[in-house]
């Protein structure tokens, strides 16, 4: 009996040491199986790294061959010239400009012009302050001395009452009406007494305004026009002479002007885009506006409704001016965003209701990015080469890194500034012509030309029913052309309407 008990003590003490042992071997298979998923996880997030990094080799080889490209084709240009132009062997010095000096000397000339046009208008605004604090010290000199003189003699003076503007729109300047053969002339002395007394009552800037109002009415009357809300409108033909005149409806009204930014009076407004309830699922439209100095971009929001409330107001990162925007409606189960472009060439997404903000993504291209237009689930960007940039919408959202380009003109290149999208097709005014691309092969079907000079550049692109009307930097023509097939429908010239009405 008391061997097997010592045999039992001592198989009990090795059980114990059998149990230790196994909880440590389970607890290190534990670390181990933990420190396997980790290692998992790491590779799988290294394996995910090399993609990405292989992914942006591969486009940087492929954006490399396209520069050895044109490179080899700008070589081979190159070489035709100088063989086709003996003035191309000549040095450097004696050479022309470049075309990104001649952009610089070009952008600093339209600075100083417009730092010129800042300090003519500085001027002028200081002068009409100094003839108004002139003609205010000369009327109340005189109006003092002509106060003690009546006082001196007891006398009162009538507290002017200025005329209706019923009154002054009824009455007609004397200068230009004369009265008919036979009117004696005693009531002609008795007016131009009249006259005379009630010019002496009116105070110098009343009779300038007066005088003015009535050389206006008669050149309204001469011209067949009047003005109604700052807008030149003609008269109705088959209106009767006597028979009041109705006033149109369909003449806009300046409701109210306002500085975008109190800070800075001085800011400047790049660009703006309506964004519709449809697309930001509140309950009214709101407006984006891009302003701010060359360096930055400020986005103010405001309610067209309630234009003294700023919705939001933010600036963008401080890298490069935006210049267009465009707001884009939900698809499918996204919500709407609003594309903002900048000249560097980054495309920013932000949210069009919640969090403004925020930028939702956003890409880099090789040019800046000077017009962006929606249409059918693409947005379609311009580009300072003179290419375009489809982006799709996939069923995970806007892939903005595989996007389409497409190349519109060879050398000189210009940026595209304007699109306009209808039925599947894509006009873009590009140099003096529109090519007319399908959206879906996006492939140029037609070219057509809208300026005979072919240094101008199509601006702006309006559809109207089943025309286009077109309008060229410093062109005052603007033409009508037809939507499907290109043809030029009509041409207006504003040159003699513009000079007919401001001089």
């Amino acid at each position: 009996v008391r061997g097997g008990t010592d045999q039992f003590e001592e198989i009990l003490a090795q059980f114990e040491d059998l149990k230790v042992a196994h909880e440590s071997v389970e607890a290190a298979r534990k670390a181990l199986i933990s420190r396997v998923v980790e290692l998992t996880d790491d590779r799988a997030a290294l394996t995910l790294e090399v993609a990405t990094l292989q992914e942006t080799v591969e486009r940087l080889e492929g954006r490399l061959k396209e520069r050895d490209e044109e490179i080899r084709r700008v070589r081979k240009e190159l070489e035709s010239c100088q063989s086709e132009d003996p003035d191309a062997s000549l040095s450097t010095s004696m050479r022309h400009f470049s075309r990104s000096e001649m952009a610089r000397v070009v952008m600093e000339k339209n600075q100083y012009k417009q730092r010129l046009f800042e300090l003519q208008e500085a001027v002028r605004h200081s002068q009409t302050l100094r003839a108004t604090k002139e003609e205010k010290f000369t009327e109340e000199k005189q109006s003092s001395v002509w106060r003690k003189f009546n006082r001196l003699f007891g006398l009162t003076k009538v507290p002017l009452v200025p005329p209706s503007a019923s009154s002054l729109v009824q009455q007609t300047s004397p200068a230009f009406n004369r009265p008919p053969l036979g009117t004696p002339q005693p009531p002609l002395i008795s007016q131009s007494q009249s006259e005379s007394a009630s010019s002496t009552v009116l105070s110098p800037r009343l009779r300038r305004k007066e005088l003015y109002r009535e050389i206006r009415s008669q050149i309204w009357g001469i011209l067949g026009k009047r003005q109604i809300h700052g807008w030149s409108v003609s008269l109705a033909s088959t209106q009767e002479a006597g028979e009041p005149i109705p006033e149109p409806k369909d003449v806009p009204v300046l409701v109210q002007l306002r500085l975008l930014d109190q800070r800075d009076s001085t800011a400047k407004i790049n660009c703006a885009a309506a964004v519709p309830p449809e697309t930001s699922g509140e309950a009214s439209c709101s407006v984006w506006v891009i302003s701010g100095p060359a360096s930055c971009s400020d986005i103010t929001v405001i309610d067209p409704a309630r234009s003294n409330t700023v919705l939001d107001q933010f600036s963008l990162p401080p890298t490069a001016p935006a210049l267009c925007m465009c707001a884009v409606p939900p698809i499918d189960n996204s919500s709407g965003t609003v594309w903002i472009g900048t000249q560097e060439g980054s495309i920013l997404i932000h949210s069009a209701s919640a969090n403004r903000r925020c930028c939702l993504q956003s890409a880099c291209l090789s040019e800046g990015v000077h017009s962006l237009m929606y249409s059918d689930g693409q947005v379609v960007a311009g580009l300072g080469d003179g290419t375009l940039a489809f982006f799709s919408h996939t069923s995970d959202g806007w892939n903005l890194q595989s996007h389409t380009v497409m190349a519109l003109g060879a050398n000189p290149l210009q940026p595209v500034r304007c699109c306009l999208a209808k039925g599947g097709r894509l006009w873009v005014g590009y140099w003096n012509k529109v090519h007319v691309v399908d959206m879906e092969s996006r492939k140029v079907e037609q070219i057509f030309s809208v300026s005979e000079r072919g240094e101008q550049q199509v601006r702006f692109l309006c559809a109207a029913g089943s025309g286009v009307w077109a309008s060229c930097r410093l062109d005052p023509v603007i033409r009508l052309f037809d939507w499907s097939t290109g043809r030029p429908l009509q041409e207006v010239d504003l040159t003699s309407l513009v000079t007919k009405t401001l001089g």
